[in-house]
């Protein structure tokens, strides 16, 4: 590969990364009053499974989005916190949302 050939595609590259990233962003905005949405639920109604469902679910797009962007830190938390609510949402643990 030439120089020149190298150049683009490391350009290229970079902007899909850059796209991406954005992307993330965006869609993390919209995840995060996803679960803000369901947690306010949840604190009205602890048990209520489909609130658990919602708050799981945006957790798990965030960790995987999060991962196609390469931000580590964001998908080890989230990774913790699915976890937890994996725990609430089997019934191994009451009353820690």
């Amino acid at each position: 590969m030439s120089d020149k050939t190298q150049d683009c595609f490391d350009d290229s590259a970079e902007n899909i990364v850059k796209e991406l990233r954005a992307t993330f962003r965006e869609e993390a905005y919209e995840l995060l009053a996803e679960l803000e949405s369901a947690l306010l639920e949840l604190e009205k109604n602890p048990g209520d499974q489909e609130q658990i469902g919602r708050a799981f679910r945006a957790m798990h797009t965030i960790k995987g989005s999060g991962g196609a962007c390469e931000f580590v830190d964001i998908v080890a938390f989230t990774h913790d916190l699915e976890t937890l609510f994996d725990k609430v949402r089997s019934g191994r643990v009451r009353d820690a949302v």
